[in-house]
């Protein structure tokens, strides 16, 4: 008995082994097929997108902010090592992965595009300013006129945070005029 199970998994391992083979192998890859193109995307799904990381954000740092002003209770009656400097790396990549390059990207669309992305692009932008005034208010001095360029700048330079103010100002002044130049969706 013992030699039909031996035989029987030498022959099931045999199997896997010479039925297991592929037609080609593409090596030679030059752009990722997980990511899409500026001209891929959708608008609306990159506004949701921007929407859903602005959300996250929000919640991340009212809960932080309510926890150090006392308001919820913070694990303890020490502030000494409450957060460490990973506290904020959600927010941080939120950010620039997703509310700032798909906010470029809705600006490319709509530079390249036939069709008018106005109501989208004012409503990421505003967002995009908000989240800037957010990590200014958190962390001081942030990276803005480098960032999301790491071809340029692979190490991008911190701005001041009164010029960070400004361009959010900029932003917010510029996302209410697109906004306001059209009909919103129904």
């Amino acid at each position: 008995m013992k030699t039909i199970y031996k035989l029987f998994l030498l022959a099931l391992i045999s199997s896997g082994t010479l039925f297991y083979s592929c037609e080609t192998v593409e090596l030679e890859l030059l752009q990722s097929p997980n990511a899409l193109a500026d001209d891929q995307a959708d608008p609306d799904l990159l506004l949701n997108s921007i929407q859903r990381a602005y959300v996250t954000n929000i919640i991340t740092l009212n809960d932080r902010s309510s926890e150090l002003t006392r308001i919820d209770y913070m694990f303890g009656r020490d502030y000494f090592a409450a957060y460490n400097t990973s506290t904020l790396d959600g927010v941080w990549s939120r950010s620039y992965s997703n509310i700032f390059s798909n906010t470029n990207g809705l600006q490319a669309l709509q530079d390249n595009g036939e069709v008018d992305l106005s109501f989208q692009l004012g409503a990421a932008k505003a967002l995009a300013a908000h989240t800037l005034i957010m990590l200014v208010d958190f962390l001081g001095d942030i990276p803005w006129t480098e960032a999301n360029n790491p071809a340029e700048f692979p190490t991008p330079q911190l701005d001041d945070d009164a010029a960070v103010y400004q361009a959010a100002l900029d932003l917010i002044d510029e996302g209410i005029a697109r906004m306001n130049a059209v009909n919103p969706p129904v």
